[in-house]
């Protein structure tokens, strides 16, 4: 009996590493997309007049500092999780998953720590180079009218755009994806982004994935950030997915009958 024991125990330890080998590990990559715009609130609270007080206290000639981050405001974030393969069998297929949600849409859990944040700025380059010049009049005491206050938002539609590339797999699709990212952000709050690439890893090795966002507008599409990413793909031997998965399910059943083989003499 312990003899039978001993030899279903033999067999069942490599049957579970082959399943294991098989099996691709799955990395979760959070992302906070913090939404920066202009305070254009801020903006009016200074007086235009060439004599208004400074933002700042009183100092020596050229030597005037303004505080930049004054200009801007956050005024919402997106959660995000990147799903990605961290190991993978050679030749497998596997859904590279990209999901980002407004603060008030509960589809993603809470987030890990050393989460990426990224920002997303909804202002465009003509606007900040406006915000520029008020900074220019501000520290030359010239002043400045309403009318040098960029507009707020008109409304027109954004697109945020996630592209992945790597080199050695095979992709379903395109590679580069949008998904509509409304101005509004009462309708941002509640909104769902959601990314998908069908992959497949055909050579053995490390390979590199990086996937790029990008928030396109007005004309713009400036570059947000990148997560990059590193794919390790296995292989036993010559042997493909499936004749591995077929050499467990067959060392499984043998440890099984000699198992129920050492029950059986045990209950004679």
């Amino acid at each position: 009996m312990l003899t039978l024991l001993l030899a279903a125990t033999i067999l069942a330890v490599p049957s579970v590493w082959l399943w294991y080998l098989t099996r691709p590990r799955i990395k979760k990559i959070s992302l906070n997309l913090n939404l920066i715009d202009i305070s254009y609130s801020f903006l009016r609270q200074i007086s235009p007049e060439p004599s208004s007080k400074s933002l700042e206290p009183e100092k020596e000639p050229g030597q005037e500092q303004i505080d930049m981050s004054r200009f801007f405001t956050t005024c919402g974030r997106f959660l995000g999780e990147l799903r990605i393969p961290a190991t993978v069998y050679q030749g497998d297929q596997f859904t590279v998953a990209l999901d980002l949600q407004g603060p008030e849409f509960r589809k993603i859990g809470g987030q890990e720590r050393g989460a990426r944040s990224l920002v997303v700025p909804l202002y465009s380059s003509k606007k900040l180079e406006q915000v520029y010049r008020l900074l220019a009049k501000l520290q030359s005491k010239e002043g400045f009218s309403e009318e040098d206050i960029p507009a707020e938002q008109d409304g027109a539609n954004r697109f945020l755009e996630a592209e992945l590339s790597a080199e050695g797999l095979e992709m379903q699709g395109e590679n580069v994806q949008r998904e509509l990212f409304m101005p509004d952000l009462e309708k941002a709050r509640t909104s769902y982004l959601s990314y998908r690439w069908r992959c497949r890893f055909p050579a053995a090795g490390n390979h590199s994935v990086k996937v790029v966002l990008r928030l396109l507008a007005d004309g713009e599409s400036p570059r947000l950030g990148e997560v990059n990413h590193q794919v390790s793909t296995t292989r036993l031997g010559k042997l493909e997915k499936g004749q591995v998965l077929g050499l467990s399910i067959l060392l499984c059943l043998a440890a099984l009958g000699l198992a129920l083989a050492a029950a059986w003499e045990l209950a004679a």
